[in-house]
């Protein structure tokens, strides 16, 4: 891995933290949440800039799929705030990261209907779902 893509991925693992530390000590809220990706975006958009000669043109299909990640993004985090603020973290935050593990398989299946799931790919997707949920 080059250099710039691991500071990038220590600069998002960090905020990531952060951000999750915060809304817990805080007063969780969307707004509050909304200012955290605010500030990701503030704090990563000189980086855009810079490599946006590298990038390849971004065409109408990325824009859509960009604005339904947003939309999924807000989502999870009004929920993850009122987890927040009615539950304890250490039970709020695995469920919370569990449940994208068992929609991806499920949607996929919808999606695809000549799916290559096979009896394995199941069992795993059931393992980590099971120590998802029952670690908390």
């Amino acid at each position: 891995m080059n250099p710039e893509a691991i500071v990038l991925v220590m600069i998002s693992a960090c905020m990531h933290a952060g951000w999750n530390l915060a809304g817990k000590k805080h007063s969780p809220s969307q707004a509050f949440f909304m200012l955290c990706m605010l500030a990701g975006v503030i704090l990563l958009l000189p980086w855009l800039f810079w490599a946006s000669p590298y990038l390849p043109e971004w065409h109408s299909p990325f824009w859509f799929w960009l604005l339904m990640s947003g939309l999924c993004q807000a989502l999870y985090l009004t929920g993850l705030a009122k987890a927040y603020a009615n539950g304890d973290m250490s039970v709020a935050y695995p469920l919370a990261r569990a449940l994208p593990v068992a929609m991806v398989p499920l949607l996929y299946l919808l999606w695809q209907s000549d799916s290559a799931f096979e009896g394995y790919h199941w069992a795993a997707v059931v393992l980590i779902l099971s120590g998802a949920l029952l670690l908390p």
